[in-house]
């Protein structure tokens, strides 16, 4: 891939896509959307976000 060519990220894409970009294929096989709906939600948190633990 020459960096100096105006058309060479295109060309790079396109030969991925001739020998099976492994990218293409997680889309076509993982439905994402079902994602979208569980992080829209937001029903969970990051261990940095629950607080302290109460003290007993």
């Amino acid at each position: 891939m020459d960096p100096k060519s105006l058309f060479s990220l295109n060309d790079h894409l396109e030969m991925l896509s001739r020998h099976g970009d492994p990218l293409e294929v997680l889309e076509r096989t993982v439905d994402f959307e079902y994602f979208r709906v569980w992080l829209g939600r937001r029903t969970w948190l990051w261990p940095w976000q629950q607080g302290r633990p109460s003290a007993v």
